[in-house]
């Protein structure tokens, strides 16, 4: 904000805090994941539900893969295949939970893209995971 006087400018400055009190759901894609020239539109939509299953303190989840067949809209081979894939580059990593019938693990491990001057860097959630306010310096 500025404000005029008969004399010259005068710069006043405040911050504004906004929250967003929307009531939807969203989740974190990683732009390197999403990116990758090299996967298939199948991984990126299996890579995709998997985070819509992340919870909100971690990177992990645990659908079934009947979960990730409805949320992504491919069939059981598919999604077995795409998970392949995904472990195969790095960007999950998948634990088995022991015993028959349980649901196996999934750690979202995200990827490495080009960063300024072509230096490589691992994209990661912000550390304070308040997605939810913005300040704004005016």
């Amino acid at each position: 904000m500025v404000a005029c006087g008969t004399k010259g400018v005068k710069a006043v400055s405040e911050t504004v805090e906004i929250l967003d009190s929307r009531d939807f759901w969203f989740c974190f894609l990683d732009i390197a994941v999403m990116t990758d020239e090299t996967i298939s539109v199948y991984d990126m939509a299996i890579y995709a539900a998997l985070c819509s299953f992340a919870s909100t303190r971690g990177r992990t989840c645990y659908p079934s893969v009947k979960a990730l067949m409805k949320r992504a809209g491919c069939s059981y081979r598919t999604v077995h295949r795409s998970l392949r894939t995904l472990e195969d580059k790095g960007y999950i990593q998948h634990q088995y939970r022991g015993e028959k019938g349980q649901t196996s693990i999934y750690i979202l491990k995200g990827g490495v893209s080009q960063g300024h001057g072509g230096v490589p860097h691992r994209h990661t959630r912000c550390a304070t995971q308040t997605h939810r306010t913005i300040a704004i310096e005016l």
